[in-house]
């Protein structure tokens, strides 16, 4: 019972110390202005992660595609998690270029607005950087 008490507390004080930190409230905000704007302007949102990670991006995706907790219009948001697509990619060029080799299958005029990434920077990022050339505005992390 100890060792699960001590995990919520951990969790708990983290939590804590994230709120307390008006730099945190404000990226959200901006995270959140942005992919608004996005929208508004015909965007789509693409969330992207590793291992379980890749899990809440697909998570992240389908509760602005699904309901959440208001009925409302769906929303353009995708994940970057067919099996097939990165097993295939990850073999035929590599595991850097699965994020790219997915949005080079929009046309060149389509570039995503708002790029969410879900875990740690990884360098195959910069791959779909190189791949628009273009800037990518990407949310602090949160630790």
């Amino acid at each position: 019972m100890d060792a699960i008490k001590k995990h919520f507390t951990e969790a708990q004080a983290v939590l804590t110390a994230f709120i307390a930190d008006e730099k945190n409230l404000q990226a959200i905000e901006a995270a959140g202005q942005l992919m608004v704007s996005a929208l508004a302007n015909g965007k789509k949102i693409i969330s992207c992660g590793n291992g379980g990670s890749m899990c809440d991006a697909m998570h992240f995706a389908e509760e602005l595609s699904g309901r959440y907790r208001n009925d409302r219009k769906a929303l353009a948001a995708v994940s970057i998690s067919d099996p097939s697509h990165i097993s295939c990619v990850g073999n035929d060029y590599g595991y850097d270029f699965i994020f790219s080799r997915y949005f080079s299958i929009f046309s060149p005029s389509v570039k995503p607005s708002f790029f969410l990434r879900i875990s740690s920077w990884i360098r195959f990022m910069f791959s779909v950087v190189r791949f628009f050339c273009v800037s990518l505005v990407m949310p602090r992390t949160f630790s």
